[in-house]
């Protein structure tokens, strides 16, 4: 077959179609150009795929069949997809708990001496419960399977980001000695970086998980 810009541009679009959808191409030369049948029966002989007579119309339905399968097998909350529901709604927030509570223990005794550090640590409690809360939600949504559960939960994870930024910045508006700041600084790293691998992890998991893509028709 001659190689056109025209011809290029369609092997690059079917390269990636399922072998189903290409023997439809093949089958229904009334709807397709020509050049689109002879590059879909092109790759269908190098999957070694039978193009012609009733066998076509078995392979279809087999196939057909298989991939309804492998969907069925990726769907429901299971396997890292219920590791990350049992993270955002009981993992997560007993940590939250846990890390608000010790936070409070370590600053309440310098409330006297820093004023402003009972205000920063009132604005973090605040912010942190706020995202407990939206973990909890998004992680039930997805748990439940309802509609638009990913969306939340992508959100949730820029959330993520967006409270370490305000986080890193409230420590140094509590009027603490300057000599602080430095131990401040190697601590808010580290928060950062841990923050910023857990998102880019569960978002990346969200986009191109086989599980989530058919448990949430995506």
């Amino acid at each position: 077959m001659t190689t056109t810009p025209e011809v290029d541009a369609l092997r690059r679009r079917y390269e990636g179609w399922p072998t189903e959808d290409l023997l439809r191409v093949v089958h229904a030369v009334g709807d397709f150009r020509p050049e689109a049948v002879q590059v879909a029966r092109e790759i269908l002989a190098a999957r070694n795929v039978p193009v012609d007579g009733a066998t076509a119309e078995v392979v279809i339905a087999e196939v057909a069949e298989e991939s309804a399968a492998a969907k069925r097998r990726h769907q429901g909350v299971g396997g890292w997809l219920l590791l990350f529901c049992v993270g955002l709604t009981v993992i997560g927030p007993l940590v939250t708990l846990g890390s608000l509570t010790m936070s409070y223990n370590e600053s309440s005794q310098y409330f006297d001496q820093f004023p402003g550090l009972l205000l920063i640590t009132v604005i973090d409690t605040l912010l942190s419960l706020g995202l407990m809360a939206f973990s909890i939600y998004a992680g039930t949504g997805l748990w439940s399977i309802r509609p638009g559960a990913v969306h939340i939960a992508k959100r949730f994870l820029l959330c993520v980001l967006g409270y370490c930024a305000v986080a890193a910045l409230l420590p140094f508006m509590a009027g603490l000695p300057s000599e602080a700041h430095e131990a401040m600084t190697a601590q808010i790293a580290k928060n950062m970086f841990r923050a910023v691998i857990y998102v880019a992890v569960w978002y990346s998991y969200l986009n191109r998980s086989k599980r989530v893509s058919a448990t949430y028709h995506l």
